[in-house]
């Protein structure tokens, strides 16, 4: 469980990975970061998302738990991150950790949206039936708990730094990040 309760972290990443997908991401959007995660606790330990699921494999993606120490974010060593904090009620944030688990327990039913993620970036949306990316995953977890949000329908990892009680507790590189 987590040492924040009731709050909930936000881990946005993507400058400088290196990856094909986020130097994409990148020239289309212009935004700093291109990936978005949502932590449960505040030393990123239990850190969750829609990504690639093995560090080398970028066109296998799905419901992943993603960490500093392990997976795609050890292999770039050079990523950059920022770290938000939102306050949220506590039956929100007992609900969050219930989806989360739902997710953990049904991960084989759900895929990564690439199609979805393309159309995305155009300016448009499509969605696909239990298929996510990462930003549209976490603005799915926040509607389904109950977290007030004034994400657009359309969100984008730059847009989680503007929901009304976030706050910026880090910027820099990931690996250097100590649980601020």
């Amino acid at each position: 469980r987590s040492t924040l309760f009731p709050y909930t972290t936000l881990f946005r990443s993507g400058r400088y990975t290196g990856t094909l997908l986020s130097s994409l991401i990148r020239v289309f959007t212009r935004d700093k970061y291109c990936h978005c995660s949502l932590a449960l606790d505040k030393d990123l330990n239990e850190m969750y998302s829609f990504g690639r699921l093995t560090a080398y494999n970028p066109l296998v993606g799905g419901f992943t738990r993603e960490g500093i120490h392990f997976g795609t974010f050890k292999r770039f060593k050079k990523t950059t991150s920022e770290v938000l904090e939102l306050k949220v009620t506590d039956k929100s944030y007992k609900k969050i950790i219930e989806i989360i688990d739902e997710y953990k327990h049904k991960r084989e039913r759900y895929g990564y949206d690439f199609i979805g993620l393309v159309v995305a970036i155009s300016g448009k949306k499509f969605k696909r039936p239990k298929h996510f990316y990462c930003s549209d995953f976490v603005k799915d977890v926040f509607n389904r708990a109950g977290v007030d949000n004034n994400l657009p329908k359309i969100p984008k990892p730059e847009d989680f730094k503007k929901i009304k009680n976030t706050r910026l507790i880090y910027e820099g590189l990931l690996r250097q990040y100590n649980g601020a």
